[in-house]
């Protein structure tokens, strides 16, 4: 296919805002150039910044005809990144640099996986047509490489004044934070169309061009230079690894919109538009939106399959054939934004070894903060609150799936319930672990469980975090050791916040411990029908 391809640094950070961030008092950027912010660009430039005329048939034939404005993508390796595939895993232990696991290929995998964290891949190929059984998993030298980035991110805190001269006496200052890309990063962008004149005249745009995108361009955000517009004739998004006997890959390279033919509803899967069944799906949904800058206001908001999810046929001609051609063109609404990029056989092999990048994007240090000022006091208090934020969602979905087996009655629930919560009122976790003890014939400790019910808790499994613990066990362990409860919740997924140099701190492991507790059994008691 034809295209147009080039080079976008930042000059500056940019904050293309996600407009389902949800923090009033904040935006939250999204890490790549959606091709409708480079559309809308470089009509602002065509243009020379007045409201674009349709009348005008070039304007028309270059902004709203079969030209395709793909996403600018961080540059990795000297190459496009793509977006990760999230059918790709490693072990749950493993480093940065351990292979990935595709389960998109590999049938099932005894060990305990996490998705990848990197965005964005560069798929460096297979050194050779790899044949599953005859493969030597132990040769790491063997396996394709492939290329793992994030873009650097750039976090600054701003208060809006709305009187400069009176805000600190008067307090109207507000005080909001902009999560943004770092400056000095480079993104690589496409545009794609069969019209050579169309694609002569947009190359001829980004020469010599500043464009400002994104929020807040007044304010030292947005500026972007474009660089190295080349016109191509057989460009070609990806580099497909060798085809699978049985199946065919899907991986989309964008987010998708589809709808149901028959009601309208947005679908969460290809059904719209491949008739087939798909014998594997590993995908995600999330919501759009975006933003007229000539009406003042947001774009209705949609649901698109996110980009990087996979989906798994099995192979045949007809299916093959269809793709290809959706290949090309893309599926779904918004091609023209970008939206509805889909590659096939991209990624085959069951394992890929990955490289690091060898440069590190350029970005700017944040400067540290003063450990006596006001401002270090505030990044505290901000930094905390996000990572309680973020350790809230992580117990909540742990106790969602969390399940006891045989577990004991509602009343003994509930009464362990109450002792947890006076043990996390008082700080003090031993008022859990003497309960639980044994209760000797010679001692008369009364406030020891009684024997019937103690029984119960020792019939009862936990099923949570990938194991089944007896849960007088796990009860015993976790009143003895609190901080085991980061290991329940599995934290060590997550990324301590940090502005600044001002690192969020840790909240007391027994408030979580008791909060967990007291989740699990109360859903096992909503659930449960013994009385």
């Amino acid at each position: 296919m034809k295209a147009l391809t080039f080079t976008l640094k930042l000059l500056e950070p940019l904050l293309i805002a996600n407009p389902v961030s949800g923090d009033e008092n904040s935006a939250t950027g999204l890490n790549f150039i959606p091709g409708s912010v480079i559309r809308g660009a470089l009509a602002h430039l065509f243009s020379k910044g007045k409201q674009g005329d349709l009348a005008d048939k070039t304007f028309k034939r270059l902004f709203f005809g079969d030209t395709r404005f793909l996403n600018g993508y961080l540059r990795v390796a000297d190459t496009r990144s793509l977006p990760t595939p999230c059918s790709w895993y490693r072990p749950k232990d493993s480093a940065d640099s351990d292979p990935v696991i595709d389960l998109a290929v590999v049938a099932t995998s005894d060990q305990q996986l996490k998705l990848l964290k990197q965005p964005f891949a560069v798929n460096k190929g297979a050194p050779f047509q790899l044949t599953g059984e005859n493969r030597d998993r132990t040769d790491n030298d063997a396996l394709p490489s492939v290329v793992l980035d994030e873009p650097n991110g750039h976090l600054r805190v701003h208060i809006l004044q709305n009187d400069r001269m009176n805000a600190v006496q008067s307090g109207s200052g507000t005080v909001f934070r902009y999560e943004a890309m770092a400056a000095g990063q480079e993104f690589s962008g496409a545009i794609l169309s069969d019209d050579d004149d169309v694609l002569n005249l947009l190359s001829e745009l980004l020469k010599n061009a500043t464009l400002k995108l994104g929020k807040s361009r007044s304010a030292g955000y947005g500026s972007v230079q474009p660089s190295n517009p080349t016109i191509e004739s057989d460009w070609r998004e990806y580099t497909a690894m060798h085809e699978l006997t049985n199946h065919i890959v899907v991986t989309l390279l964008s987010d998708v919109i589809l709808r149901n033919r028959d009601t309208g509803a947005f679908a969460s899967d290809l059904a719209p538009v491949v008739t087939a069944e798909p014998v594997k799906i590993f995908a995600k949904t999330h919501a759009i939106g975006g933003f007229n800058l000539t009406w003042g206001l947001p774009l209705t908001q949609a649901q698109a399959i996110q980009a990087g999810s996979v989906f798994v046929f099995e192979c045949s001609d007809t299916l093959a054939k269809s793709l290809r051609s959706a290949e090309t063109d893309g599926i779904g609404e918004r091609r023209i934004d970008g939206y509805g990029r889909i590659a096939i056989n991209w990624h085959t092999a069951p394992e890929l070894k990955v490289a690091l990048p060898q440069q590190p994007n350029a970005y700017n240090q944040a400067v540290p903060l003063t450990r006596t000022s006001a401002e270090h006091d505030l990044a505290q208090q901000m930094v905390d609150r996000i990572w309680r934020s973020q350790l809230d969602v992580a117990l909540r979905y742990a106790i969602t799936q969390a399940k006891l087996i045989a577990p004991p009655r509602n009343t003994q629930l509930s009464r362990m319930r109450t002792l947890v919560n006076d043990a996390w009122r008082a700080k003090d976790a031993k008022l859990i672990s003497k309960v639980l003890q044994e209760a000797k014939k010679e001692e008369n400790n009364t406030s020891t469980m009684k024997r019937h019910a103690r029984d119960q808790f020792a019939r009862s499994t936990i099923q949570l975090a990938g194991k089944s613990t007896p849960l007088l066990d796990w009860l015993t362990t976790i009143s003895k050791q609190p901080e085991r409860v980061w290991q329940e919740i599995q934290t060590t997924e997550l990324q301590r916040p940090e502005i600044g140099g001002v690192v969020a701190q840790e909240p007391l492991s027994l408030e979580y411990a008791a909060r967990l507790i007291e989740g699990i059994f109360r859903k096992a008691t909503r659930e449960g029908t013994r009385e």
